[in-house]
């Protein structure tokens, strides 16, 4: 009998210490899903035609530069959770002013209009340098937005550079830009075609971008004259007390990330080349 009670307390302890040790793991599990839980997730628009920055890859997923970035980022801040939504250029800015997405991504770079309207980001994710494109063909030399004048120029809606040129048209209404506003139904490559057949006369774009094109599609595009733009980049959010806090635990992943190469490492994979640095004020146009 005295054998039969130990048998019982043993199996008893036994019962108890594997209940203890699954409650434990149980108990860690519950915390991590809780922290996880609480994480506020981010609506991110991206591009899903502008690589090798923005696009969606042949997998249906978001994939580029700034998305792995974001990716990067995301990793640095257990708060938040991103939901990377790649769409169509011309829905970014109204899909954030109309709240269906909380922060959006695409080489962006501010100007007046944009600083006034919405919070960003003040550390970079990457140096934007623009050229004018042309067909490899073509005689003509571009060197700034008035050289464009009286000729056809690919342009989107809302972009920066189209509202110079569009400005530009209403100080010179004799002798405007052929402003081609290339929508969402216009791919990559049949921009690429107009390009280097010389249908449409010129273009503009970063580097990357360019030379993207001519990998992809034939090798017909080149870039011409001074850079027409240097700038940051920069992610928009709308303004509030929630986003500016958002910015600024973005501003602190960046720079973490320029600190310790990674912004390197991942120019050098997707754009060739190192666009990290940060420019300084002076050295913008």
């Amino acid at each position: 009998m005295a054998i039969l009670n130990w048998n019982l307390k043993k199996t008893a302890a036994a019962a108890l210490a594997t209940l203890l040790v699954v409650g434990g793991l149980s108990g860690c599990g519950t915390s991590a899903n809780a922290e996880e839980s609480n994480a506020q997730t981010i609506r991110v628009g991206v591009g899903n035609a502008w690589a090798p920055y923005d696009y969606v890859d042949e997998n249906g997923k978001a994939a580029g530069y700034e998305v792995e970035v974001l990716k990067k980022i995301d990793e640095k801040l257990p708060e938040y959770k991103f939901d990377i939504q790649p769409a169509a250029f011309d829905t970014l800015l109204v899909s954030l002013d109309a709240g269906k997405l909380d922060l959006i991504a695409h080489t962006w770079r501010l100007n007046e209009q944009r600083e006034k309207k919405y919070n960003w980001t003040k550390q970079s994710d990457l140096r934007s340098v623009v050229r004018i494109v042309t067909s490899k063909k073509s005689k003509v030399k571009y060197n700034s937005i008035a050289d464009f004048a009286g000729h056809s120029v690919y342009a989107a809606v809302g972009e920066s550079t189209s509202q110079q040129m569009e400005e530009y048209n209403k100080q010179h209404p004799d002798n405007p830009i052929k402003i081609v506003y290339a929508n969402a139904n216009v791919t990559t490559e049949q921009r690429y075609t107009a390009l280097a057949q010389g249908k449409v006369d010129a273009w503009y774009c970063p580097e990357p971008v360019l030379n993207d094109m001519n990998k992809n599609f034939g090798g017909g595009l080149k870039a011409v004259g001074k850079p027409l733009e240097q700038k940051n980049t920069t992610f928009f959010t709308q303004k509030g007390e929630k986003q500016t806090k958002l910015t600024n635990a973005i501003d602190g992943a960046l720079k973490e990330l320029r600190a310790d190469g990674t912004l390197k490492k991942l120019g050098e994979q997707y754009l060739g080349g190192d666009f990290s640095q940060q420019l300084s004020a002076s050295e913008e146009y």
